[in-house]
């Protein structure tokens, strides 16, 4: 279901972008411009390279919840499925017996404090923890 609901964010996302370029919510920035802080809540944003006039520019689509409601409610259910899929991997974690669970923490803790981890690395701890903590009791905590 999250896959689902990824590719639900990604297809409202792109049809907001069209309605909201086509609307004229948009700034454009030279590539390498110091681009302006638009971390906006309540609105989705995002940032396309393009070209105009010959030159390099990034376009800044945005796109308020309040304006694109299909776009908020598929927010909303992304984010509410990836929460749940959080908890799980949490809760599924906590639940193993501890001769598992220990020195799976062990190395979980050791790819964490790896400045140089592989992807391999990165992508196994992101698919045992997600985005939870992990706690001095070797178990998992979400974040929120």
């Amino acid at each position: 279901l999250l896959a689902e609901a990824e590719t639900l964010l990604a297809m409202e996302r792109f049809a907001a972008s069209a309605t909201a370029i086509e609307s004229g919510s948009y700034i454009t920035t030279d590539v390498g411009a110091d681009a302006p802080s638009l971390l906006m809540d309540g609105a989705e944003v995002a940032a396309v390279p393009s070209e105009v006039g010959g030159r390099d520019v990034v376009v800044t689509i945005l796109m308020p919840y309040d304006e694109y409601g299909n776009l908020a409610r598929a927010r909303e259910y992304y984010d509410a499925l990836h929460s749940f899929s959080e908890s799980e991997k949490a809760r599924k974690f906590n639940e193993l017996p501890d001769d598992v669970r220990l020195p799976l923490a062990e190395r979980l803790r050791a790819i964490m404090n790896n400045q140089r981890a592989t992807d391999t690395d990165r992508k196994f701890l992101y698919d045992q923890i997600g985005f939870a903590r992990l706690t001095e009791r070797n178990s998992l905590a979400i974040i929120r």
